[in-house]
């Protein structure tokens, strides 16, 4: 049996596909849930379009973060960060538990991590 040379275009796409598989693989398994209350909301001019988010405990955040006073920030002008603050002031005025994750990354603030998703 002859085997054909492997084609090197294809092999350099496989590695690619095997990189980027990895490197959300290991996303999705550092961005773990927390739970607790929300403690605090913080908002306003001084800060832009961001809105930040502490909860009750001792959550666990992704590497990148390192404020002990806030939790997770998101922006709140786009069509999902308004529906996130709908549900966050809910949760917050009914002194609900939620269970919050971040994405792992903290894009929108250095050192706090980015939302990704919130639910009680």
């Amino acid at each position: 049996m002859v085997q054909e040379p492997v084609n090197q275009e294809e092999s350099c796409m496989f590695r690619v596909s095997i990189l980027v598989f990895t490197l959300l693989l290991s996303h999705c398994v550092f961005a773990s849930p927390n739970s607790g209350k929300i403690t605090n909301i913080l908002l306003g001019p001084n800060y832009g379009n961001k809105v930040f988010i502490k909860i009750s405990g001792s959550p666990t955040n992704a590497a990148c973060h390192n404020n002990a006073g806030l939790h997770y920030v998101f922006d709140g002008t786009t069509a999902s960060g308004e529906m996130t603050l709908s549900a966050i002031l809910s949760a917050y005025m009914a002194e609900k538990d939620i269970i919050i994750k971040g994405t792992g990354a903290c894009t929108l603030y250095t050192g706090i991590e980015d939302l990704a998703n919130i639910y009680f």
